[in-house]
């Protein structure tokens, strides 16, 4: 027999297996591949049949069509002699002037663009803000995909990020991209989110809908696809239209290796004809949740990567003048006016009433903090750093963690401003808002596969741009993988693949140029070094360039620090060899000198001092150990021992427990030379009162499916709220009644609570088993 694969089989004849893969099972989507010359006779079988197509793939070599049909009539259907095969249709999803560290890394800024004309990579993704102010000099097209809503509205924000990557342009502000002439040719596919800016929402796709995509990118010219996005779900008729992609047009399609961090296969990055794209840090490790299989082909920078996004979360304006915010995570989402005034640490509160409150970071908590500046009737809460640069932070309280912590905004600011308006700004008018702004010439940091795939995919571009006439995709993705940057384990390992990609070392491997000139003779680097202690100098004014072109300069102190310059200083911070490298470059080459230093700290290390303060809400607690201090160096790293077995670690930490009582919590503070310091205090924890609601759950299955009849009583609102698992499932009236169902099958549990609407007043907690 030829038609049904082994997923399908599963999902038709067990029962758990299709629990195991519910949005497949539930959506009732499928893809059909039909005989050669007989599309015509199978579509009028599935309209027969009751199915409705969704894409039509017949035009392809692959032959096939996306259909929604309901389960009972794919046995029939698989009796069509016109049908070759049916499968699972799987979800995909998206993988959560600077120089961003990403492109001096994979080598992008020392290969020219400038034939990058010829060149064009389309991005499968959630769409393009064209608007950007670092996006909107590049020659762009948007593709009108049945479905996809407009191209240009990138609701979602994911595929402005990746474009940013890309092609973000040079123009002396803002961030760069692998490519950042604006000369290449960029294609957008929309296949995310909506078309409705304020939603933010980047949802999911098919393997139909990427494949549909792929092709679309083809026809419009596209010599490479990125796709920062991936599924668990194989499927063999996307395995067949990537090989044709490949092998039969030319197009080199490179995909996120995917973020679980195991062993796991992420599809279409798994496929043999996709290069499967690993996230590595600014340190060239190997991120967490970086897939790590043997699909797993070349690495590229994707932990903390800056790039173009088309929002600003939150905005900081005083005297008409804007600053630079970030807004707590949890703060209330709302706007606020006042009179800006200093409120100290705000380890109290003061007499506020309306006015924006600025709090120096530190002592306390952020969450105390921004709750003594509402206490004290503050409209909003500026909490600056009590060191240079800026930071993130996260307010704590109890309850499902989509809800605010606060009625007021919070936002956090760098010391240099904070200090700034405390000096000069008391008193003058203040807004601040936490209410996301979109569109907008927005920038963040993102983590995920995603990110490291579209530096890999600039790379192709740029690498393709230079190379010599007839090169193919194949040579392509063969110079990518000979030339990369060996990481890891010598040689090919699963966790980086062959290493990551290096633009220059790509062109000169398939002997191209740099967009033509005169022939470049490479400089020579040479330097010299003079070690005191944990102090070294470095004197690099000996390198030389035969040609007589000036030259920039870059160290690598071989500690994860760098420098630029002639000259470089450089302080380490433990004892140890370094090997140090400075590389020189004329603008169109460059040459390397490295050598090992040696350096020996003489003086003898203080150990750190622990401190810390505790609030405690419930059998929930809030710890910050910001107070520690290490008189002669600082501290690397905190670690909470919280008294009932459970530990964690960070600066601030919280930790909710089983129980109520006394429990000694234990903070250790590591400086950065190894020694440690303690403090313990004793918190005490009470049960919350479960407000005299009383609730009882009964479990039963109806053609297969959970279903679950809760009755409680001993409410005296209006409305109850319905927890699942510890997050609000819906708000109902308080009837005493309540019934849930579920698409699952499978084996599984269900923790229900009921609590008056909006309040901590609940029942106690039961669980259903199946």
């Amino acid at each position: 027999m030829h038609r049904f694969t082994k997923q399908f089989a599963s999902l038709i004849g067990a029962a758990a297996m299709a629990c195991a893969m519910p949005a497949w099972a539930d959506d009732d989507r499928y893809i059909i591949q039909f005989a050669p010359g007989q599309a015509g006779n199978g579509a009028a079988a599935v309209q027969a049949a009751g199915g409705r197509v969704e894409i039509d793939l017949t035009d392809e070599s692959i032959n096939a069509m996306a259909i929604t049909i309901p389960e009972a009539a794919l046995a029939a259907l698989d009796k069509n002699p016109n049908v070759v095969n049916i499968e699972p249709d799987p979800r995909v999803y998206p993988m959560a002037e600077t120089v961003p560290y990403g492109i001096t890394m994979v080598q992008a800024d020392q290969v020219s663009d400038a034939n990058a004309g010829g060149k064009n990579v389309c991005i499968i993704d959630s769409g393009y803000h064209a608007g950007h102010f670092d996006l909107e000099a590049n020659p762009v097209n948007g593709l009108a995909l049945s479905g996809s809503g407009d191209p240009f509205i990138d609701s979602c924000g994911h595929g402005t990020h990746v474009a940013g990557t890309v092609a973000a342009v040079d123009q002396g502000d803002g961030i760069v991209g692998v490519l950042p002439g604006a000369n290449l040719n960029l294609t957008i596919a929309k296949v995310f989110g909506s078309d409705d800016w304020t939603s933010g929402d980047c949802g999911y796709s098919y393997v139909s809908g990427i494949i549909d995509a792929a092709y679309a990118c083809k026809d419009a010219g596209a010599d490479v696809i990125n796709m920062s996005l991936g599924g668990g779900g194989a499927s063999t008729t996307a395995e067949q239209g990537f090989a044709d992609l490949l092998n039969n047009f030319d197009v080199l399609s490179i995909a996120a290796a995917g973020n679980d961090g195991t062993t796991g296969y992420s599809y279409p990055a798994s496929y043999a004809s996709v290069v499967s794209v690993a996230a590595i840090d600014d340190t060239k490790t190997v991120a967490d949740f970086s897939q790590k299989n043997d699909q797993v082909e070349l690495s590229g920078p994707g932990v903390g990567v800056l790039s173009t996004v088309p929002t600003i979360s939150a905005t900081a304006e005083v005297s008409g003048v804007s600053y630079n915010v970030s807004a707590l995570d949890r703060a209330a989402s709302t706007t606020a006016s006042g009179t800006l005034v200093d409120g100290g640490i705000c380890d109290s509160a003061g007499s506020w009433s309306g006015a924006v409150v600025l709090c120096q970071r530190g002592s306390i908590s952020f969450s105390d903090k921004v709750a003594n500046v509402e206490a004290g009737g503050g409209a909003a809460a500026i909490i600056y750093n009590n060191a240079s640069g800026g930071f993130l932070g996260t307010l704590d309280c109890n309850g499902p963690s989509f809800k605010a912590c606060s009625n007021i905004p919070a936002v956090s600011m760098s010391g240099e401003d904070g200090t700034f308006l405390v000096g000069n700004e008391l008193g003058a008018s203040a807004t601040v808002s936490t209410e996301s702004t979109a569109p907008a010439d927005g920038y963040d940091s993102y983590n995920g596969t995603s990110m490291a795939t579209p530096h890999v995919a600039g790379v192709a571009a740029l690498v393709w741009s230079q190379a010599p006439t007839g090169t193919t995709a194949a040579d392509i993705r063969n110079a990518l993988i000979s030339t990369a940057e060996d990481l890891g384990s010598a040689g090919y390992d699963t966790s980086y693949g062959y290493g990551l990609v290096q633009a220059a070392d790509a062109v000169a491997f398939l002997g191209g140029g740099d967009g033509g000139g005169d022939t470049n003779t490479a400089p020579v680097a040479s330097f010299t070094s003079s070690c005191t202690d944990l102090s070294c100098s470095f004197d690099g004014s000996g390198s030389s360039d035969a040609d007589g072109d000036a030259l920039s300069y870059s160290w690598d102190f071989g500690d994860g620090a760098t420098a630029t310059g002639a000259t470089a200083s450089h302080t380490y911070g433990t004892d140890g060899s370094y090997t140090v490298t400075l590389t020189v470059s004329d603008g169109t080459d460059t040459g390397t000198d490295s050598q090992t230093v040696t350096v020996t700290d003489s003086t003898a290390n203080e150990a750190p001092t622990a401190a810390f303060t505790s609030s405690c809400t419930d059998l929930g607690c809030s710890f910050d150990g910001s107070g520690s201090s290490d008189s002669d160096g600082s501290i690397a790293s905190y670690a909470w021992d919280f008294g009932d077995g459970n530990t964690g670690s960070g600066e601030t930490a919280s930790h909710s427990y089983a129980a109520g009582g006394t429990y000694t919590v234990t903070l250790t503070v590591t400086d950065d030379a190894g020694a440690t310091g303690t403090s313990s205090q004793d918190v005490t924890v009470e049960e919350p009162a479960t407000g005299g609601i009383s609730l009882s759950a009964t479990g039963y299955k109806q053609r297969g499916r959970h279903n679950v009849d809760l009755a409680w009583d001993g409410a005296s609102s209006d409305n109850v709220d319905i927890y699942l698992d510890g997050a609000v499932l819906e708000t109902t009236p308080n009837d005493g009644a309540y019934t849930w169902s579920s698409n699952n099958r499978g084996g599984a549990s269900y923790t229900f609570q009921v609590c008056e609407a909006g309040t901590t007043t609940c029942s106690d907690s039961v669980t259903v088993v199946f």
